[in-house]
């Protein structure tokens, strides 16, 4: 039996975080729950004092199942909690993300209502956020544009100085498209770029990087899909940066031009045959032209399948601008 659902839009609101709904709510203890939902509820609206009478007598419950409540929940590192006399100090943290979380739970963004982020924006290290978004995109920041930003503190737990560093930089570097800095989020969620430090520190590897690469390709500038080629290439196959900038040496020297075809073959046979530095990628003989001429080890990669891109397309594409 399936449930169809509706709001009525004059009901107030609590925008709980999706990651309690999503990881912790079902697996605690119902009146833990609760507990952590009202505090939550009475903190976001305001509320900064609470007494432990009150919760007792509001869900008809102990002291002790109040303080277990908020062990419970200083164990899963969700809440901060202190006792210090009489006085209880509880506040609302962000959890860590970690390794163990798949690429695959970042497909689909969540959505948020008009209603959630209006309440959102009330904080204003969020509405900062927003303001510098719109100033660095040089526009009015639609709907879908709020919701895939908050997303990025929300959903990805990215820290909103960590956010403002990614909208930087993908916007000086020209690239003022959400679908890519999405993008570019989720690679630094996975790679838990979770201060300004590490930022900087992607930043820099990144604009080095793609520095080398249009060195040895001679060419001025990289376009929003060859600078994803390279992207993914590094992480599809394990790639190391000198061993993509070596590919491009490999292609100049071999057809004279910037061809990505011919890169992803090169990255391609590198990486069936399981070559991982610089050195063995010299000694490595490349001979696209006869096939049988080229020892292929069985290794675990051998079965990776790669996304068909349409490199002489992109290239024509590119040319034109």
């Amino acid at each position: 039996m399936q449930m169809s659902m509706k709001i009525n839009q004059q009901l107030m609101s609590t925008p709980l975080p999706n990651f309690f709904i999503d990881n912790y709510m079902a697996n605690a203890n119902p009146i833990f729950s609760l507990i952590y939902i009202y505090i939550y509820k009475k903190c976001m609206f305001g509320e900064k004092k609470l007494s432990l009478h009150d919760l007792t007598m509001h869900f008809n419950i102990l002291e002790i199942d109040v303080i277990n409540s908020l062990l419970y929940w200083q164990s899963k590192n969700l809440i901060s909690y202190n006792k210090n006399k009489d006085n209880i100090c509880v506040e609302f943290l962000a959890p860590k993300f970690t390794h163990t979380s798949s690429k695959k739970k970042f497909d689909n963004f969540p959505s948020y209502t008009m209603q959630e982020l209006n309440v959102y924006k009330d904080d204003p290290k969020i509405q900062e956020l927003f303001d510098f978004a719109q100033e660095s995109f040089g526009r009015y920041l639609t709907y879908s544009d709020l919701n895939t930003i908050f997303g990025f503190y929300d959903y990805l737990r990215l820290p909103l100085n960590v956010i403002q560093i990614l909208i930087a930089y993908c916007s000086e570097n020209g690239h003022r498209n959400l679908p890519y800095i999405e993008k570019v989020a989720i690679d630094w969620a996975m790679d838990e770029i979770d201060s300004v430090q590490k930022a900087e520190e992607k930043i820099i590897g990144m604009n080095e990087l793609f520095y080398n690469i249009k060195k040895a390709l001679a060419v001025n500038n990289l376009n929003e899909k060859q600078r994803e080629f390279f992207t993914n290439w590094k992480k599809n196959f394990s790639m190391p940066d000198d061993l993509l900038v070596e590919s491009c040496n490999v292609t100049m020297m071999s057809i004279g031009r910037a061809n990505y075809n011919y890169i992803n073959s090169v990255l391609k046979t590198w990486h069936k045959n399981d070559i991982k530095t610089l050195e063995e990628a010299k000694n490595f003989k490349l001979d696209f032209n006869d096939k049988s001429k080229t020892s292929v080890r069985k290794n675990r990669f051998a079965n990776f399948e790669q996304r068909n891109w349409d490199f002489e397309k992109i290239e024509r594409l590119a040319q034109e601008d």
